[in-house]
């Protein structure tokens, strides 16, 4: 079975929607770095979670707020793990 074709123009928004996720993210949190890979596996999870009661929901919209905030929460425990804020 062949997948349809991802647009680069909805490539552009799921970019544009983790760099707003992430600005709005360090504006509530600030830059303190995940301690541990055990906090961003944490992290990560719970946001996993979320993604998953969205999806029982049938809740396409929550599900979508989801799957940004595990990018988001990706991508500030890899600048922790690039900024040596974590324990290793």
């Amino acid at each position: 079975m062949k997948r349809k074709e991802v647009s680069t123009k909805s490539l552009t928004y799921a970019l544009d929607a983790a760099k707003a996720g992430l600005t709005i993210q360090l504006g509530r949190k600030g830059y303190g770095g995940f301690a541990s890979t055990h906090e961003m596996f944490g992290k990560l999870m719970e946001e996993v979670n979320e993604l998953s009661e969205a999806l029982h929901d049938n809740d396409q919209e929550q599900f979508i707020a989801e799957l940004k905030d595990i990018i988001v929460a990706a991508l500030f425990s890899l600048a922790s793990i690039k900024s040596n804020t974590h324990d290793g």
